[in-house]
């Protein structure tokens, strides 16, 4: 797990009946995406032990995290999706890494 390793609600399957640890991870995304850092801070669990594989499975969570993309939109060299959004990301891996106090700003200005 990464830092920037999320989760979102995709949807609601029918007849889904969630376990007490399930509803905690789905309440703790009710206002939507977060690190599996932040849901184990929500729901008091160490985030490498959430248990989301059904969630996951049955439709109901999707998978977020950084990608190359994301880099590329951060730095301008191609922007098609939400550029806050990769900012964020490339923020909260640089904030992990021996690089973090040379990060001023996740979103440089293109110009």
């Amino acid at each position: 797990m990464e830092p920037a390793d999320g989760l979102f609600i995709l949807r609601q399957p029918e007849h889904f009946e969630p376990n007490e640890k399930e509803r905690k991870i789905s309440d703790a995304l009710a206002d939507g995406p977060h690190t599996y850092i932040e849901i184990g801070r929500r729901i008091g669990s160490d985030p490498n032990l959430l248990s989301v594989e059904s969630l996951i499975s049955g439709g109901y969570l999707g998978m977020v995290g950084l990608t190359p993309t994301d880099l590329l939109h951060v730095t301008g060299e191609y922007i098609a999706w939400d550029r806050e959004g990769a900012g964020l990301a490339v923020a909260a891996v640089a904030k992990k890494s021996v690089c973090a106090n040379r990060i001023s700003s996740p979103l440089p200005k293109i110009g």
